[in-house]
């Protein structure tokens, strides 16, 4: 048999379904997963824990939360129907958007026939005679799959930090990755926020517009510049729309992250040009060395460690900011 030849489906025969690949996780790279596989004709079937698509959008609520990475670029590559139909509203999308738009995938693309929600994979057991896998669910079930994909990522399962008292705690506890599907209300209230990652800049400042007194508790300082964000005009969608073959190349071929960067904006002049494409070879192939030397047009410029943000220490957050 070869790679992807399908196996014959459902066999009820054996005591439970067969399939060609069981998936772990509906978020972006399970639904992918799902429409890629079945695609080459074989038997899928997707498992996760909650109760909708989405991932880390299912699972990230908290207040502020949005991508880091502009909506024009995060979204699926594979159908240019749908990343030209589908109108973004913001720079940088908002969860419920993101959500939004994943569900539209699921449902555009008839996913959900193929996914399980509220059960989780207890166990996969690979049977060496066989050459398949054993999986049992949470529900009981027990299913055979030729190969498993782990499509959980890695911003789904959230930590509790292991932090003395917090048990007998007798306010309110939230986690920014369980954050309730109700509204939660800060309104006149004294809140502590702990770490400052990505959740917790966001976070701080749509807090600190209700709540009487917010304290935030920071080990280590992140680097963080405000987002600029703003809405998306028509004309925008559609200039972006047009370049979208070169952005995906782009994001592909010639970037270490995904991330298409508009080389040829307006308020860079050519000397700009020239020191971003030299950092960028300097960041692609010396970024553990620690120490960077160039030649600009102002002459030798030595950086070496690693860079602190001295200047925004101590610096007060408003509520207006956003990150």
């Amino acid at each position: 048999m070869s790679a992807l030849q399908p196996i014959s489906g459902k066999d009820h025969a054996a005591g439970g379904e067969t399939y060609d690949v069981v998936v772990v996780g509906a978020g972006f790279a399970g639904m992918y997963m799902l429409h890629k596989l079945r695609g080459l004709g074989l038997t899928v079937r997707v498992y996760e824990q909650g109760d909708g698509v989405g991932g880390t959008w299912y699972w990230n609520r908290y207040p502020g939360a949005r991508c880091d990475v502009e909506s024009m670029q995060y979204s699926y590559s594979f159908s240019d129907k749908l990343q030209q139909e589908w109108d973004w509203s913001e720079r940088y999308a908002p969860q419920p958007e993101i959500l939004k738009y994943a569900n539209h995938v699921a449902d555009r693309f008839k996913l959900r026939p193929d996914i399980a929600l509220n059960i989780r994979i207890d166990q996969a057991i690979f049977d060496e005679t066989a050459n398949t896998w054993r999986v049992t669910t949470s529900d009981g079930n027990t299913v055979t799959a030729k190969y498993v994909v782990l499509a959980t990522g890695c911003l789904s399962n959230a930590r509790m930090p292991d932090i003395k008292g917090l048990a007998g705690f007798k306010g309110k506890v939230y986690h920014t990755g369980h954050w309730p599907h109700e509204p939660v209300e800060f309104t006149g209230l004294r809140v502590a926020v702990i770490g400052t990652g990505s959740s917790g800049i966001q976070s701080v400042p749509v807090i600190a517009e209700q709540a009487s007194h917010l304290t935030v508790f920071q080990r280590t300082a992140n680097f963080s510049i405000p987002a600029h964000n703003a809405p998306l005009s028509q004309e925008e969608r559609e200039a972006f729309r047009a370049k979208y073959p070169e952005v995906r190349r782009f994001a592909r071929e010639e970037t270490r992250n995904g991330i298409y960067t508009d080389q040829q904006s307006p308020d860079r002049d050519e000397a700009d040009l020239r020191r971003y494409r030299l950092f960028c070879h300097l960041q692609s192939s010396e970024r553990d060395t620690g120490r960077y030397q160039v030649e600009s047009d102002r002459g030798d410029i030595a950086e070496r460690g690693a860079h602190r943000c001295q200047g925004l220490r101590g610096r007060r957050i408003g509520a207006g900011d956003r990150f």
